[in-house]
């Protein structure tokens, strides 16, 4: 798949943040997708151990981004990580497939391989998300909906702040509108870093 990886800057702003270009222990992407993220982050320097389910869409991401280390990960499962493996975890729009209890303990695992005071960037399905899938869907239970053939989580700042009211602190949380898709998606955009 071709994209421009240049069509949605939503990690510019966190470049100082996300510290040295070439770090010891690498930046870990969930849910790489076809690798958009992953290759601006190659470009600019960065070591990125790049994750997903989707074994078609691993392949493309490691043929798009192949200096990249792909791994294949379904966040279902605990993760194959140590304890505190990595700086800086990445996880953009790939939190919201899983009932509630499955997504608090995929929030775990993400703090589990955090080292201390290390940071996660993160964005969610906001419920005013209307052209993808937040209105019009069968509800499998509160803001979580049949979507065609899967099922999405849409969440509102609070169920945010509950999923990580513990060993967290929330830096940043903004609600904005982003223009990565055909149409203009609402989500959520997290600046969240790991207390212990």
């Amino acid at each position: 798949m071709i994209f421009n990886p240049n069509k949605d800057l939503w990690l510019e702003p966190f470049l100082e943040s996300l510290g040295e270009p070439i770090v010891t222990n690498p930046i870990l992407e969930l849910g790489c997708g076809f690798g958009q993220d992953t290759k601006y982050l190659i470009d600019k320097g960065f070591n990125i151990t790049a994750t997903d389910i989707s074994k078609v869409r691993l392949a493309a991401s490691a043929l798009n981004v192949p200096k990249a280390k792909h791994l294949l990960l379904d966040l279902k499962e605990p993760f194959s990580f140590e304890n505190q493996s990595f700086s800086v975890i990445l996880a953009s729009l790939c939190l919201h497939y899983f009932e509630w209890q499955k997504t608090i303990e995929i929030t775990y695992e993400i703090w589990r391989c955090l080292k201390v005071n290390g940071l996660l960037l993160a964005r969610f399905n906001s419920v005013n998300d209307k052209h993808y899938g937040s209105v019009g869907h069968k509800e499998i239970s509160p803001n979580f909906y049949q979507v065609k053939d899967m099922s999405k989580r849409f969440f509102d700042e609070a169920s945010i702040r509950r999923l990580f009211d513990n060993g967290w602190e929330i830096k940043e949380l903004e609600e904005m509108t982003i223009h990565r898709y055909s149409k203009p998606k609402v989500v959520w955009q997290l600046v969240a870093v790991r207390i212990d």
